[in-house]
């Protein structure tokens, strides 16, 4: 049984996994718990009323068998728990996983593949190659963030796949455009996430005290900084400052995490491919558990509106 086939007015047993609990109150001053929980195809929010994060602590992280009720609130689907137990023996933690849909090794051949064939000879190219191969053991599995896009096994690699995809069709109606600037900062731009975040073998991210401190853009740059210092190869120092700057500008404004504001065209591209594609990856995730005509009220903090499924 998955979430999107619960009927309103019905109270059903749901194994799933429970992906994080957070203590909450009501309007009334009475404590209570939400719980993200993921059934192998999308997650979702759900109430328990009268419980605190203490209550349920044995439950995280484990497959769980779930009474859920089902009810409408404001035209969508609620979810409430009603009662909590161990799964039954044939139930994993990882049968709920979420996964990206293409293998990580494909998905880094063709960042590599791409550097090599849109901007071969690029100075660049050798920096990210090495920063992918040394990481790669994070990056294949690490989830793109704790909650907000791309949060599950092979998150963060479809993210930056997906962009590089992206990017390479847009250099093509761009021709200015600087394209080994541009697919290098592409790869590297969310590098810093395998030192910002720990993801653990059900994809579950949490972040590092390092990125809680600093977060991924600086911490990407540091690494950036790093492998230049340890290596005796020769890289254009300004290509490089461009490089480090399309980062630093990535999250478009400051009040937004940015270090900077994009200067450069490349900067700017970099930034709405960003924005692109997290953007569509909650739309998807949010549409994966959702039926047509239906708004959904888990898209309202990210997205700043109800996402309507048509």
């Amino acid at each position: 049984m998955k979430f999107k086939e619960l009927k309103v007015g019905t109270s059903v047993g749901v194994p799933c996994l429970i992906v994080s609990i957070t203590d909450a109150k009501a309007r009334n001053g009475s404590a209570f718990c939400k719980l993200v929980l993921s059934d192998g195809e999308s997650t979702v929010e759900a109430n328990y009323w009268q419980r605190t994060k203490a209550d349920l602590e044995k439950f995280l992280h484990k497959a769980a068998w779930l009474e859920v009720k089902t009810e409408e609130y404001q035209g969508n689907k609620s979810f409430i728990i009603e009662g909590i137990h161990d799964a039954p023996e044939q139930f994993k933690a990882s049968d709920f996983l979420i996964t990206a849909p293409v293998p990580s090794n494909e998905m880094a051949r063709y960042i590599m593949e791409s550097l090599s064939n849109e901007c071969p000879g690029d100075c660049l190219n050798a920096l990210t190659t090495k920063l992918f191969k040394e990481n790669y053991s994070k990056i294949s599995y690490y989830g793109g963030g704790k909650t907000v896009h791309n949060n599950y096994m092979g998150g963060l690699l479809y993210h930056t796949y997906r962009m590089m995809k992206s990017a390479v069709a847009l250099t093509k109606v761009y021709e200015t455009l600087d394209k080994g600037l541009l697919l290098n900062a592409v790869a590297l731009h969310d590098i810093g996430k395998v030192k910002e975040l720990e993801t653990d073998e059900l994809g579950i991210s949490e972040y590092t005290t390092e990125g809680s401190l600093f977060g991924h853009i600086l911490l990407g740059i540091e690494m950036i900084d790093r492998e230049l210092y340890s290596s005796d190869a020769e890289i254009d120092a300004k290509r490089v400052m461009l490089l480090k700057h399309c980062i630093a500008a990535s999250h478009g404004d400051p009040k937004f995490g940015a270090i900077k504001t994009p200067a450069v065209p490349e900067g700017m591209i970099l930034h709405h491919l960003d924005m692109i594609d997290s953007r569509m990856d909650i739309f998807e995730s949010a549409y994966k558990g959702a039926e047509s005509g239906e708004f959904i009220d888990s898209t309202l903090y990210t997205l700043g509106a109800r996402a309507y499924k048509a």
